[in-house]
């Protein structure tokens, strides 16, 4: 029986699968995070991924003596060039392909076929789109020193901005900003302006702030909803430009929405404002597993 091995990283962890010829998941490991501009060097992470996927295969052999990995698939982080030569060393799960690690969800959105995808992540966002040549593009994925619109950082960043305006009584006191200092356990401006200065705060703390403002506007904080809506509306401004360049201005292609702030019928609204009211909106909620085993599917 044919087997097939995926991989998906990002810069916490290492997930692999092992899919049947009918497309079920028959085996799954996790192991470290293996972003080559972050963490390790080439022959570190090749180790890594060998013995992972060594693990699978004997695993599939057990189940059936004569399975045989006929796809391997990296859906990693980092440099592609970096991935293309680490799939020409694994010599003994080729053919191997590489692909970018918003790929499962751009799967997930498309199916594999044209359409588009915003992304809001933790300290990165994106917008994704396969072209009707089924080309992969994407625009943003900049990281949090260039704080993509519509990523949590980016939220909290903009929840920071306007608790410190408070704080410094440029703006009047409220529930949002005494959410926001509790959260960063500080309510003294010149303090809390050092602390983000310094590492004492880390870029996943300014991150997690997202949570709370999520709350808050969940509970009709106007607040929290004018940070969020003003930091959808530039991530969909970046999809809006990739929709014309790619398909035309009237393109009715589906756009895959992935990421808790962008499920809410508000953000919808904002979203629609910006994108058009005929734009057809695809909730992404499955796991980026489940779109990494869909693209092994469809993979030959």
């Amino acid at each position: 029986m044919n087997y097939k091995i995926g991989v998906l990283g990002d810069d916490a962890k290492t997930e692999f699968i092992l899919v049947n010829a009918e497309g079920k998941i028959r085996g799954q490991a996790t192991t470290i995070a293996c972003n080559p501009d972050i963490f390790l060097d080439q022959d570190t992470i090749r180790s890594v991924l060998l013995e992972k996927l060594a693990d699978l295969a004997a695993r599939a052999k057990a189940e059936q003596p004569g399975a045989k990995i006929v796809h391997t698939a990296l859906c990693m982080p980092g440099s592609p060039g970096f991935w293309t030569g680490i799939v020409a060393r694994l010599h003994d799960f080729s053919p191997a392909s590489a692909h970018p690690n918003f790929i499962p969800a751009l799967e997930l959105a498309t199916k594999g076929k044209a359409g588009l995808l915003i992304d809001c992540g933790g300290l990165r966002s994106l917008v994704a789109a396969r072209d009707r040549d089924l080309a992969v593009h994407y625009a943003g994925n900049l990281g949090c020193r260039l704080n993509d619109p519509g990523s949590n950082y980016n939220i909290g960043c903009q929840a920071l901005t306007c608790a410190l305006a408070e704080l410094q009584g440029w703006s009047e006191p409220s529930d949002f900003g005494r959410a926001i200092c509790a959260a960063m356990k500080s309510s003294d401006p010149v303090l809390l302006t050092t602390k983000l200065d310094g590492p004492s705060i880390t870029n996943q703390q300014i991150a997690d702030l997202a949570a709370v403002v999520i709350d808050l506007a969940s509970a009709g904080d106007d607040v929290a909803e004018t940070v969020i809506h003003n930091s959808v509306s530039e991530i969909a401004d970046l999809a809006a430009t990739v929709r014309e360049s790619l398909f035309g201005e009237e393109a009715n292609v589906p756009v895959g929405l992935h990421g808790r702030i962008l499920q809410s019928v508000p953000i919808r609204e904002t979203l629609q404002e910006v994108l058009g009211a005929k734009t057809r909106f695809v909730p992404v909620t499955e796991s980026p597993t489940e779109g990494l085993r869909q693209l092994l599917v469809r993979l030959q």
